[in-house]
């Protein structure tokens, strides 16, 4: 019998598999800046992938105090 679906956990589940890509490519040895950046920015993202499906589609209400280059800090 086929379990039924849940939104949240299959979320979940495409994020863990990123997760175990990600820390397969850290595996493989020494990361120049570049590369250590860019995996950082990845978790990030995937962080927020993790608790987005838990919070819905909520933005923040108050104006970013910092906006450059398709990212904003408050």
């Amino acid at each position: 019998m086929a379990q039924p679906t849940d939104p949240i956990t299959d979320e979940l589940e495409r994020v863990a598999d990123e997760l175990d890509l990600l820390i397969a490519r850290r595996r493989l040895g020494p990361r120049t800046p570049a590369q250590h950046h860019d995996d950082e920015e990845t978790a990030q993202i995937m962080a927020g992938r993790l608790v987005a499906p838990f919070r819905g589609s909520a933005r923040p209400v108050a104006e970013p105090i910092y906006h450059r280059d398709n990212k904003a800090a408050w």
